[in-house]
């Protein structure tokens, strides 16, 4: 642009301003903007001065524009620049995506830019220019750190704003890990992390099973051996206090106690019968039996007798699977006492293991059975028919009343009024 007509072509003093006016004093020269110098001839020489362009910097997702001043055949002058949280500035270019980069990211022109810059100098003459941001995301560090377990750490770098993704479970002798502390966010924030593995101490293995285990899973009938030194050691460890006796399907908890008191080895027992075995029973056993599934159970000493445990209870599991229509809730037991009398034993039914599971200190016929649902409006009807019955009798008091009194003749009931 230009700034006016001075004595010297450089410095000096100017005497025309650009729009050809003089200035208002120029000493020697101009005096109350009238012109004093009175030489016939006189040489000024035009002073310049370089246009500018100012450029607004576009954020382009970042925080508030920021700004610049590029002056013709220099650089830029002045610089205003923009931010953007997890992210790099790449620096600005003629378009929001691709285009053109003109000012690298430090606020000074690229060296060559066809019809912006030229050998790191700025060559465009418009007053004013947009230039855009862009960004290139920032990467920060999450360290996972084992807290004790293995591996020590795991270290991941990860995209700003990237999901959060935890590395596989680390492991610990002798504990159970429970997760991260603190929380893993959803997604990478602009900072580096660190969580530590949290870690519960495993539960101290159980104690020493007080069972002593003892099966033969073909057989109908067990046989505890007290002459084996293992089952001798084992009735007498004090610390174990049953005997869990397994046969085929079937499974007795039986206190030591009654084992260790029988004579010589002792044989436990659950069979079901079959059709043949329940037609030999009594005439009155068949009858309570009918369409059951029968047991029999049985415990004898080493001489072949039964041993009787009145007041200590023994825990039998028989195998049994539920028919069509059969409720699991209802299911009991019932043994057949020494006068044929079905005795009813509460049970339950164990679906994981299909068995029916009760306790008894009786041992002889046992059959598998279901209580009686509850029945449901069956007392209404009841006392319907009860009322009828009252009101019946009644009327017929009344009726016998009147007559006895003579204030009814039968034959009267006959005439025509």
């Amino acid at each position: 642009d230009l700034a006016g007509y001075s004595t010297q072509a450089a410095g000096g003093v100017i005497i025309i301003i650009a729009d050809g006016t003089l200035v208002q004093n120029a000493d020697g020269y101009v005096v109350d903007g009238r012109w004093a110098y009175d030489s016939r001839t006189l040489t000024l020489y035009a002073q310049w001065t370089p246009k500018t362009t100012e450029i607004t910097l576009d954020a382009n997702g970042g925080a508030a524009n920021g700004s610049a001043t590029a002056t013709y055949d220099a650089g830029i002058t002045a610089f205003s620049t923009v931010t953007r949280t997890g992210y790099d500035l790449a620096g600005f270019y003629t378009q929001a995506a691709g285009g053109v980069i003109i000012i690298i990211a430090d606020g000074t022109l690229v060296q060559n830019a066809d019809g912006y810059v030229a050998d790191g100098k700025w060559t465009l003459t418009d007053a004013a220019l947009t230039l855009y941001a862009q960004w290139t995301v920032k990467q920060y560090t999450i360290t996972f750190s084992g807290n004790g377990g293995s591996p020590a750490g795991v270290v991941q770098d990860v995209d700003y704003g990237a999901p959060v993704v935890a590395p596989a479970d680390p492991e610990r002798e002798g504990f159970v890990f429970k997760g991260w502390e603190p929380a893993l966010p959803a997604t990478m924030p602009a900072e580096d992390l660190t969580f530590n593995a949290v870690w519960s101490a495993k539960p101290a293995p159980a104690p020493a099973a007080e069972v002593i285990e003892i099966a033969d899973t073909r057989a109908d009938t067990v046989v505890i051996d007290k002459s084996v030194s293992e089952v001798t050691d084992a009735l007498n460890n004090g610390s174990k206090t049953v005997v869990d006796v397994k046969g085929d399907g079937w499974t007795m908890e039986i206190p030591k106690d009654i084992i260790t008191g029988a004579t010589g080895n002792v044989s436990a027992g659950a069979k079901a019968l079959s059709d043949e075995a329940k037609a030999a029973l009594p005439d009155s056993v068949k009858e309570k039996i009918q369409g059951k599934t029968v047991f029999s159970l049985d415990l004898k000493d080493g001489n072949g007798n039964a041993i009787t445990f009145t007041g200590t209870k023994v825990k039998v599991s028989l195998p049994y699977a539920l028919k069509d229509g059969e409720n699991a809730d209802r299911i009991c037991m019932y043994y057949i006492d020494a006068e044929n009398k079905a005795v009813r034993v509460d049970a339950t039914y164990d679906s994981a293991s299909m068995c029916v599971v009760f306790e008894t200190d009786h041992f002889s016929t046992w059959f598998v059975d279901f209580d009686a649902p509850a029945s449901s409006g069956g007392g209404n009807n009841t006392m319907i028919i009860v009322g009828v019955v009252i009101a019946i009798a009644a009327v017929l008091g009344i009726f016998g009343y009147l007559i006895m009194t003579g204030k009814l003749q039968l034959g009267a009931l006959g005439k025509k009024q």
